[in-house]
């Protein structure tokens, strides 16, 4: 502190006197980072970033340092800093300087990052901020894989699973968004029900269990999404499958023409032939046998495929006396 004079206990004209002197930092030293990453910012593709990247100058013994160039960079995705890649700014007078990041187009965690560095001064180390850009407003919902099935009854797989995916305009992933699920036409179900709202995951995708009936039939599912009550584009997305007769397993007489016949008479025989789920088949061959013979099957004739074959060759005692056996195979 300055020293008062005094002069019988009075100061002395101009006492005290106050000398003043201003502290200078020396060269730039190290560059620390204020804010702008510690929590990790976030907001959606192609937007502002929340909070500036903040940096200060300091000289060795932590003085801010004024007046000193800094360069912002970006180094991740394709975002922008104030409209540039890359832009150069000038610490204040305590010693900080910041910029803004309009986050790119890439949804992603940590996926924009920005580097300052002092480019005078290669000594002094850069540092780096990161952020993450989340995916924008759904803008399109597509069928992944196929959409399209046929399926043979009574095959083991008649349950298939069904995806949807939903992006932004930039074709990142909308996670936890609604899909609405339902049957149009068939015998079918979607997790065991007529309709359905599933959530995205963290892929963009909504999956559904469809089971198909035993009926042959076209199926038809579809997939809707919508935005204020708006559909997205492409939507609804449609899925079929057509359900097909499968493999013969089933022969069965339709008719029964009595146990007692006129010689000559015609018989009218009707068969069917149907799969596991007895549904029918048609145009598949049936191999149809005659067998004749006797009470004491000692002058048996057989007709197998319109030829005639007998044991004893009477075929007029045979015509009266036989009984007749036809056999259906397939």
């Amino acid at each position: 502190m300055p020293q008062v004079v005094k002069e019988n206990n009075q100061p002395l004209n101009g006492s005290p006197v106050e000398f003043r002197g201003t502290v200078k930092p020396e060269a730039p030293a190290s560059l620390i980072k204020l804010h702008g990453d510690d929590p990790i910012q976030s907001a959606p593709v192609m937007t502002i970033a929340p909070d500036s990247f903040a940096v200060a100058i300091l000289d060795k013994y932590n003085n801010p340092v004024p007046n000193t160039e800094v360069l912002f960079t970006v180094t991740g995705s394709n975002g922008s800093l104030e409209g540039m890649p890359q832009i150069t700014k000038v610490t204040n007078s305590a010693g900080a300087a910041w910029t803004w990041l309009n986050l790119g187009t890439h949804a992603a965690l940590y996926s924009d990052s920005v580097q300052v560095s002092v480019p005078n001064i290669p000594d002094i180390s850069p540092v780096e901020f990161v952020a993450t850009a989340e995916s924008g407003q759904p803008n399109r919902i597509y069928a992944v894989g196929d959409s399209s099935w046929q399926q043979p009854i009574g095959q083991t797989q008649k349950i298939f699973q069904p995806e949807v995916k939903i992006v932004d305009t930039y074709n990142n992933p909308v996670i936890n968004y609604d899909v609405n699920f339902a049957i149009l036409q068939g015998s079918s179900s979607v997790d065991n029900k007529q309709s359905i709202v599933k959530q995205t995951n963290d892929d963009g995708i909504a999956q559904v269990t469809w089971r198909l009936g035993n009926t042959p039939s076209e199926h038809i599912l579809e997939a809707s999404a919508a935005l204020n009550s708006v559909p997205l584009n492409n939507s609804p997305v449609r899925f079929n499958a057509v359900t097909v007769t499968g493999a013969p397993k089933y022969i069965s007489l339709i008719n029964t023409p009595g146990d007692t016949l006129t010689a000559g008479q015609s018989i009218p025989i009707t068969l069917r032939v149907t799969d596991t789920a007895q549904n029918p088949i048609a145009n598949h061959p049936v191999h149809l046998s005659v067998t004749h013979y006797n009470s004491d099957d000692e002058h048996a004739v057989f007709v197998v495929d319109g030829k005639l074959y007998h044991r004893n060759h009477d075929p007029y005692r045979c015509q009266r006396l036989c009984k007749r056996r036809i056999y259906a195979d397939s």
